[in-house]
């Protein structure tokens, strides 16, 4: 039964459809801490998408959601569309959800292994998509190397810190209900 629902076309559609939809959702809950930042929770459905749903359905959500914003529908932070200055980071997305889709391939007796483990693919997929938001806004601002790192990434690193924790824990205690 497990492996019929698993192969099942529809139900992958509908998971990658709920998963831009979660996307989607925590892109438009945001914490502002002043005018210039606000932390949103886009981040953690991306984890979250990616490792309980895996390489493909994770990355196509993420790839869904990136093209819907780019087209003009405003489904990034703050209601936003097409591209802007951070539309790099979105587009970081995309490698961020390959490396921690790969989590479905691992198995691990103790918990803390897969921690380790995980923390650590969460935490190469969140410099990958940092690599890409910068190099992006370098070239959509014509800012230095280090001036694009104080406005991209330097307010928001230990934000995304205590995002990858708490998707840990929400990939650690959901996956056993996805088949």
């Amino acid at each position: 039964m497990k492996q019929e629902i698993r192969k099942s076309a529809t139900f992958n559609l509908c998971i990658i459809a709920l998963s831009v939809a979660l996307i989607t959702v925590c892109s438009w809950i945001s914490i502002p801490v002043s005018e210039t930042v606000k932390y949103s929770l886009q981040l953690v459905a991306v984890f979250v998408c990616a490792g309980l749903f895996g390489v493909w359905r994770g990355l196509a959500a993420a790839a869904i959601y990136t093209l819907m914003g780019l087209i003009g529908i405003p489904v990034f932070a703050s209601f936003a569309a097409g591209p802007n200055a951070t539309t790099g980071f979105v587009i970081g997305f995309l490698p961020l959800a390959l490396v921690v889709g790969c989590i479905r391939l691992t198995h691990f007796k103790h918990v803390w292994t897969k921690y380790l483990v995980w923390g650590g693919m969460m935490l190469s997929g969140l410099l990958l998509c940092y690599a890409v938001g910068t190099v992006w806004f370098m070239a959509w601002t014509k800012y230095d190397f280090f001036t694009a790192i104080g406005y991209t990434i330097l307010p928001y690193y230990l934000f995304d810190l205590v995002k990858i924790v708490l998707s840990l824990v929400l990939v650690e205690r959901l996956q056993r209900f996805v088949p």
